[in-house]
């Protein structure tokens, strides 16, 4: 079956194995489609920019000689029978994928699972990190505040506005570009210390799609280089938003800590909520003009008098992602911060999940940070890298494991300063890494609590054998180093006891998951 979508600037053609995308012959604030020439280039640049995540799917550009009527009566006769020189237009072939591989079809329905939002962070995060720094000369001349400003001046002109409605854009508007403006010096200089990248743009869920078990970004914004040379945590911050937006906090904050865990960018979270209200009302534009291509005044009346069924979809989308973008730029929620400590094989990482996503199901921001990770992110080594016997002493070494613990205060102290709690998964079994966490908190002036992870030997090490024959974890311990640590293990004293929980690990995920909820509710309770 042949099927054609519309979008406010391209038309596909969906046909057996094959999509068909032709640009709009448009002229917008923000692109130029008006000839053939540069629709020609704005292809090249398409199938350039999203080559660089989904090769398998862009297949090339090629001439179209005829119109789009006879181009859709026979795809592949039309193309065979284009030449360049007399071509009307061009055409980006592609593969073509069911509507079910996209994450935003996935999240409507409530299907998105946690293992694929796991890819989705691996995607990313891999992707920014092959990219190169923007030199100074080809950094932006219009920056994230100048569009921010574009496109709130835009809906606040939008017709399909009541004066509420409008009113709200206004008042959404100004908090977000006060916002901005106050974090401008420091976006200005994350961009000379290399975060500003020639990134994808556009990263909704609506631009992903489930792809031979991993995850592919597709659809880059080719059509104004300004909206793409960002900073890379502004890119990501796109899926962040939209997962929120479709009432998925807790994959929201998964997506995100996996980027993170990957990247160890924790300074750029002061950009964070900013960026991603901004992209919320780029949503909620593109929702208008997208109304507006599906020519709303031939459907259906719809939920206002008058309204067409298109601009109430349009509407409905409005809502929603100004709803997200109030919620983003209001004032979090108190953080707090929690340490997850004991011996390998207790727990603590399983603990720092389930803490997380409870925490993320009362509204709060929280991001799980892990002794394990950061150690190898010092090293200069792949995650799931393994020492070797002669390694063995400087990577675990009494002056890397005082590196580790003061990166994970730094990173800790960034996290809190942007308003999200922090969960630090360390096994900080001496007094002293304990305290120094307790007194980050103190200074933050934030609550501290410490809970203790403990689990039998037997099931300890049966735990930690799986983990080791699985080889995906970071963490690098066996039996033997369970044995270590229990020798040098300080234990709690009299001076630790506030905000001390003990979390016993021994049953089921069900009995675990009963204890955290029981011991964050004796913490809310303090």
């Amino acid at each position: 079956m042949t099927v054609c979508i519309e979008t406010h600037i391209s038309r596909v053609l969906l046909h057996g194995e094959r999509a068909y995308k032709v640009k709009k012959p448009l002229r917008l604030p923000f692109l130029d489609f008006s000839s053939p020439e540069r629709r020609r280039w704005f292809g090249q640049e398409e199938l350039r920019l999203n080559r660089r995540t989904a090769p398998e799917i862009y297949l090339g550009l090629r001439p179209l000689s005829v119109d789009w009527a006879t181009f859709c009566a026979d795809p592949e006769a039309a193309l065979d029978a284009s030449h360049a020189d007399t071509a009307l237009d061009w055409v980006l072939c592609m593969h073509r994928f069911d509507a079910d591989a996209l994450l935003a079809e996935q999240a409507r329905c409530g299907r998105l699972q946690p293992e694929l939002i796991d890819a989705l962070a691996a995607h990313v995060a891999g992707f920014h990190q092959s990219l190169p720094p923007l030199p100074p000369e080809a950094l932006p001349q219009r920056d994230t505040l100048h569009w921010a400003q574009e496109c709130v001046q835009a809906l606040q002109q939008q017709p399909g506005l009541a004066p509420p409605q409008r009113a709200e854009v206004q008042a959404l508007g100004a908090a977000l570009l006060a916002q901005l403006q106050a974090r401008r010096p420091w976006m200005q200089q994350r961009a000379t210390q290399g975060f500003a990248r020639e990134c994808h743009g556009d990263l909704h869920l609506g631009n992903l799609i489930e792809w031979e078990g991993g995850v592919r970004a597709f659809d880059a914004l080719e059509f104004e280089p300004d909206l793409r040379a960002i900073d890379v945590l502004s890119d990501a911050t796109f899926a962040f938003m939209d997962l929120l937006q479709y009432r998925q906090p807790e994959l929201a904050w998964r997506f995100l800590n996996g980027y993170l865990d990957i990247t160890g960018d924790f300074e750029g979270l002061r950009g964070l909520r900013a960026w991603a209200a901004y992209r919320a009302l780029v949503r909620a534009r593109v929702a208008w003009l997208n109304s507006a291509s599906n020519g709303s005044e031939a459907g259906g009346k719809g939920s206002g008098e008058g309204m067409g069924d298109a601009d109430a979809q349009a509407l409905a989308l409005h809502e929603r992602y100004c709803a997200c973008a109030q919620a983003l730029l209001a004032a979090p929620a108190p953080p707090g911060l929690w340490l997850l400590m004991g011996l390998s094989g207790s727990g603590k990482s399983t603990v720092a999940q389930m803490l997380r996503d409870a925490l993320v199901q009362q509204g709060r921001a929280a991001l799980c940070l892990r002794s394990d990770l950061e150690r190898k992110r010092l090293l200069g080594v792949a995650a799931t890298a393994r020492p070797s016997a002669a390694q063995q002493a400087h990577w675990y070494s009494p002056a890397l494991t005082q590196q580790t613990y003061a990166r994970l205060q730094q990173a800790a102290q960034q996290g809190l300063q942007a308003g999200c709690s922090v969960l630090i998964d360390a096994a900080s079994l001496r007094r002293h890494e304990r305290q120094a966490l307790r007194a980050l908190a103190a200074q933050q002036q934030v609550p501290f609590y410490l809970w203790e992870c403990r689990a039998g030997s037997t099931q300890a090490q049966r735990r930690l054998a799986v983990r080791q024959a699985d080889n995906r974890d970071p963490s690098d311990a066996d039996a033997a180093v369970r044995a270590l640590q229990a020798g040098f293990f300080e234990p709690i004293d009299a001076s630790e006891q506030a905000g001390h929980r003990l979390l016993h690990n021994d049953g089921d995920l069900a009995a675990l998951q009963a204890q955290v909820r029981a011991a964050l509710h004796e913490d809310e309770s303090r």
